[in-house]
């Protein structure tokens, strides 16, 4: 337990500074968890069998990553195909985790295009977020909805919940999510009160972002039982790995992201 804390007060300490700070600390921070998160995965496949070619994996998510990090190419990245794509992608982690596996295939490349697209178009749309104009509002509105979704939604599981959200996390319960989406609605509204900003479109932005942090995560649980191993890693004492930590935000950034450039 004092592990988890101390693991979990420098992660925090650490993505305050960073968010703060924007620029190339952010993006240099997305990138090196982006190609972690990519070794887990890769781990993870190799453990049951699974041939990929993480030297090229590697390659091209550190290609396409650092295409964001120009104004140019930044424009790219907000395109009608971009997003598509993107959207594609969270689809096709819904329908897998609807009908509970893992849409896997034996060809070596195409096992290592599905690592490369997940660490390509989820967690760096957190940097393109942070590079619009009032980005490290944005940024702290998706990280308030996650915590207060993840945190509630276990205090609430804890002390009445009863139905079961999914049998690929049965510690998950339809009234701790309810819980949950209800504390990340208030917490972003908190966040609008000090900001003096309005509370639309964002608190109802934080209720739809609570609910994909839910599906970030049993994605995430779908994804360990798949692989059969406990956590991603080990890499952070108490809290297991990258993977483990990022679920959650690796639905959000991408989907909040292509919200706030049609809403706003």
């Amino acid at each position: 337990m004092i592990q988890r804390i101390i693991t979990g007060i420098v992660l925090i300490t650490v993505g305050v500074v960073l968010i703060t700070l924007g620029g190339l600390p952010w993006f240099a921070w997305l990138f090196c968890v982006s190609h972690i998160i990519a070794h887990e995965l890769f781990q993870m496949m190799k453990s049951q069998g699974h041939k990929t070619y993480p030297w090229i994996g590697h390659g091209l998510i550190g290609l396409l990553i650092f295409s964001m990090a120009s104004p140019e190419t930044i424009v790219v990245w907000t395109q009608i195909n971009f997003t598509v794509l993107t959207l594609g992608l969270l689809l096709q982690y819904i329908v897998e985790l609807a009908t509970k596996r893992l849409f896997l295939s034996e060809n070596a490349m195409m096992a290592t295009f599905r690592v490369v697209f997940l660490c390509v178009f989820t967690l760096p749309y957190a940097f393109l977020l942070r590079e619009m104009p009032n980005g490290a509002f944005h940024i702290w509105i998706c990280c308030l909805a996650i915590w207060a979704s993840d945190t509630f939604a276990y205090f609430g599981g804890r002390l009445y919940g009863k139905t079961p959200l999914s049998s690929v996390s049965p510690n998950k319960t339809i009234e701790g999510t309810l819980t949950g989406l209800v504390f990340s609605g208030i917490s972003v509204g908190v966040l609008c009160y000090f900001t003096q900003t309005p509370l639309f479109p964002y608190v109802p932005l934080a209720v739809v972002i609570a609910i994909f942090a839910q599906i970030g995560d049993l994605h995430e649980s779908l994804t360990k039982r798949t692989f059969k191993v406990k956590d991603s890693s080990n890499l952070l004492p108490g809290h297991g790995g990258f993977y483990d930590r990022a679920d959650s935000s690796l639905f959000v950034f991408p989907l909040y992201f292509i919200l706030i450039q049609y809403l706003l």
